[in-house]
């Protein structure tokens, strides 16, 4: 329970996205309405009710798979390049056209598993383990908001994108592999192509 005194907006967070308001409320709503008694929270209509527990179902749900992807960056680029270059090189991901700076989402909740730096691969990038035999790269990052251990919900900012380590140009690269997770144009069992499931209600796991 939180007393909120004052005159002002009312900011409800939206918890898959830090960074961001989901909505705001004149700060008088709130008390004309009932949703605030005596400056306290309280469940005194639907509305209150409705918004806290949609907020703490998010929040237990961090880390919780949902065996469908989001796109990991809000655009409309086109995801290309698996499972090879133009020029016919192995490629293990897809990439997604982007301005540096862009936010970089979780595209389905799980555990972060790596956070680390290649200059001769991908940059800075993150991996996170989606806990159902399943793991999601995030390569060419700027920065990186996560750290190693962290719960992730779907749709969590873990960074912004960028053009570090063997990148041609500002992209993200989208990577998906099974367990066991290995590595490799001799391993593309273990892969999926990413641009067949982010965006989309297509299941990568049951």
């Amino acid at each position: 329970m939180r007393k909120i005194d004052g005159e002002g907006n009312v900011y409800v967070a939206d918890p898959a996205h830090s960074n961001l308001y989901k909505n705001s409320y004149p700060i008088n709503d709130f008390v004309n309405q009932g949703w605030i008694t005596n400056g306290w929270w309280g469940f005194t209509s639907s509305k209150s009710q409705e918004i806290v527990e949609n907020y703490c179902k998010t929040v237990a749900e961090a880390g919780e798979a949902t065996g469908t992807f989001i796109r990991p960056i809000e655009n409309n680029s086109a995801c290309n390049d698996y499972p090879t270059y133009s020029g016919g090189s192995w490629h293990g991901g897809g990439d997604i056209p982007t301005p540096v700076g862009t936010p970089v989402l979780a595209a389905d909740g799980g555990i972060v598993d790596t956070v680390k730096y290649l200059n001769y691969s991908y940059g800075h990038y993150v991996i996170i383990d989606h806990g159902n035999g399943y793991k999601s790269w995030y390569g060419h990052m700027s920065t990186i908001d996560v750290k190693k251990g962290d719960k992730v919900a779907q749709g969590q900012q873990i960074g912004k994108s960028g053009n570090t380590g063997k990148s041609t140009g500002p992209h993200l690269h989208f990577e998906v592999r099974k367990s066991p997770y290995k590595y490799g144009a001799s391993h593309i069992s273990n892969y999926l192509n990413p641009c067949d499931y982010i965006g989309t209600n297509k299941r990568y796991s049951s």
